[in-house]
């Protein structure tokens, strides 16, 4: 993802990656999640693209969430796309069919940015403004909950759960979190 959208990449020989497709967008691209045919690209000022890439020649748009502030990341986790808008905080979609996506909820967080965000299970792991870690209950989509935060020794670029653990690339430290209960 780059100013000209999202571009896919054959990496059969990994020392030669050969161009398959592309989709041009109308602001940057910032981030792309991809699950079965459908590539999900968040376009900053210009919403979500679902995108079915099931032909690399022919990339086709089959809908476009539009934004209310600016689309930073996009994680798909089962039939539920989740969307990072910056000051508008993390949007829950349906898509179970992807050509209609429904808006089940979202989080605003006290008019700090949310810039990035990952998924496990029912947790919506968001980074607030460069500066901590937000855990988010998105068991009901329609009433997330803010369950536990934690601020970044350098500053968070980058959040990733995994089993027990949560990943934190903050500055020039990685932080690891146990969340074991």
């Amino acid at each position: 993802c780059d100013t000209n959208g999202l571009r896919i990449f054959d990496i059969a020989d990994p020392a030669n990656p050969v161009a398959a497709g592309s989709f041009p967008v109308v602001d940057r691209a910032y981030a792309v999640a991809a699950q079965g045919k459908y590539a999900y690209v968040a376009s900053w000022t210009d919403g979500t693209y679902i995108l079915d890439v099931s032909d690399l020649g022919l990339i086709a748009q089959k809908a476009r969430i539009p934004t209310t502030q600016y689309a930073r990341d996009v994680v798909v986790s089962g039939n539920r796309l989740y969307i990072s808008e910056m000051d508008a905080g993390v949007r829950v979609y349906d898509i179970g069919d992807p050509v209609t996506p429904a808006f089940l909820g979202g989080y605003v967080s006290a008019a700090l940015p949310i810039y990035g965000i990952s998924v496990s299970g029912s947790t919506i792991w968001a980074i607030q403004n460069n500066q901590r870690v937000l855990a988010l209950d998105a068991a009901d989509p329609a009433d997330i909950a803010l369950i536990a935060q934690h601020d970044c020794a350098g500053g968070c670029s980058a959040v990733l759960p995994f089993g027990n653990l949560v990943y934190i690339a903050s500055g020039q430290f990685l932080e690891v979190l146990n969340i074991e209960p």
